[in-house]
């Protein structure tokens, strides 16, 4: 598999256009899972913030990732060849309508 096939494809934000409103999961701060995304020719760590389960089926993270000092956010589909799992979260994520007290 070459490098250029290697880079994630990242989506768009939901829209009402699409359906009812994805499920959005998040997890306790310091308890996120973490992916490695293949971006800039290499493996780098991304940061999940959110899951998103569209009504359709798909899956998207909302992950934060560092290049050069500037860190961003993007939304990926799951699963994809540029996308792997580094850390599962430490505890288990909430809906983001019921957050835990």
């Amino acid at each position: 598999m070459n490098e250029i096939s290697l880079e994630p494809a990242e989506t768009r934000p939901w829209r009402p256009e699409d359906g009812a409103p994805p499920q959005v999961w998040l997890w306790p701060q310091g308890h996120a899972p973490a992916l490695l995304v293949y971006t800039g020719k290499r493996w780098r760590w991304a940061l999940v913030t959110a899951r998103q389960d569209w009504a359709n089926g798909r899956v998207v993270y909302q992950a934060t990732i560092t290049v050069h000092g500037s860190t961003t956010t993007h939304l990926y589909p799951w699963p994809q060849p540029g996308l792997r799992v580094c850390s599962r979260g430490s505890a288990e994520p909430y809906r983001a309508a019921h957050r835990p007290t």
